[in-house]
């Protein structure tokens, strides 16, 4: 049946003038693989799931770490207590949009058109909170140093990590773990739940390690598969 739809697919495809495929499929479903290499796909990127129980999470041994980071000058904050203002907003786009392009695994590109598509898809987004965005400000620059965003979808009984980085400026500095324990504490306290979901690139390794060392464990994932048609 499987190797009928995608003949029929295969045919649509052509058809239509599409000159690529492209299919995700779980990455613990080694048969939806084989199925898929068989018919000449190949892998585009690995995504992998990682899964924290914040009901055995110790986030107080992390005190001392976000004390001595205080004393260094840094802030840590979020957008609510900024006033989820446009100009924090701005700061918050241009801190996310850079991190995110160069996250190891991505492509390089831009998450957004510009700041105005930012806010639409993300401040105006009904799972944005202000509360759970993070953000950590170097007192003696003003620049923007680190973020971690946070949220509870609707209907969801988890929270979900939505994004983790830093300034290249800032990196080495245990900025990631220490910005990431506050939103894991948001997520305690505020959203009330006890598990906190993310995804990672299988090629973004600095941030699985910093997940793995909070207690993440790793939960399937998801290939992304390719193919060029003829």
């Amino acid at each position: 049946m499987g190797r009928r739809l995608y003949e029929d697919l295969g045919q649509i495809a052509r058809a239509a003038h599409v000159k690529q495929l492209q299919i995700n499929i779980r990455d613990n479903c080694p048969e939806c693989r084989t199925f898929a290499e068989r018919r000449g796909f190949t892998e585009r990127s690995h995504t992998i799931g990682m899964a924290l129980d914040l009901k055995a999470f110790d986030d107080q041994r992390y005190d001392e770490k976000i004390a001595r980071l205080q004393k260094e000058g840094f802030l840590f904050t979020s957008m609510a207590a900024l006033g989820n203002t446009e100009e924090a907003q701005r700061n918050l786009y241009a801190l996310n949009d850079m991190t995110a392009m160069e996250t190891p695994g991505s492509e390089g590109e831009h998450p957004w058109l510009s700041f105005d598509d930012f806010q639409k898809k993300v401040c105006q987004a009904d799972w944005y909170k202000p509360a759970g965005q993070m953000v950590v400000l170097d007192t003696t620059t003003g620049n923007w140093a680190a973020m971690s965003a946070i949220t509870r979808f609707e209907g969801a009984d988890y929270a979900y990590n939505l994004h983790t980085g830093v300034d290249k400026r800032y990196r080495g500095r245990k900025l990631a773990q220490a910005v990431k324990v506050l939103a894991l504490r948001y997520a305690r306290e505020v959203l009330e739940v006890n598990t906190v979901r993310t995804h990672h690139s299988s090629n973004n390794l600095p941030m699985i390690a910093i997940d793995r060392k909070l207690g993440y464990v790793q939960t399937p994932g998801t290939f992304s598969l390719e193919k060029i048609l003829e």
